[in-house]
């Protein structure tokens, strides 16, 4: 089981007699602002929000992966590394790898580079 399942899964037992505004209904629309059981259900259809993020970061990425792979067989053919273009092209494979990584893995993003002294 996932986190996220396993977050699912807490949330929706949390629920189970947490009324507070005493409405007899699951519907989250009978409950009151204040009420635990509409936080809990706010709370589960927010990681229904981020399993889709996820799904769509990991879509984003992998096309920057792909296209990161299609520089670096380009590099490969030119087989000239002292050949702009090959030089070109890794550091924008590069590039992309490292965007790629910072999306899917936002709590140690790449090190900034440096602002361009002019």
């Amino acid at each position: 089981m996932t986190p996220l399942e396993q977050a699912k899964e807490s949330i929706i037992a949390a629920t189970i007699g947490s009324c507070e505004c005493i409405t007899k209904s699951p519907d989250a629309a009978y409950h009151a602002a204040h009420c635990r059981y509409l936080k809990l259900l706010q709370a589960l259809d927010s990681l229904d929000d981020v399993s889709m993020s996820v799904a769509e970061i990991d879509a984003v990425a992998g096309k920057w992966i792909m296209e990161a792979q299609k520089h670096e067989m380009a590099a490969r053919e030119i087989d000239d590394d002292q050949d702009e273009e090959v030089t070109l092209h890794r550091e924008i494979a590069a590039t992309l790898y490292q965007c790629a990584q910072d999306l899917q893995h936002p709590e140690r993003p790449s090190a900034p580079e440096e602002e361009p002294k002019f």
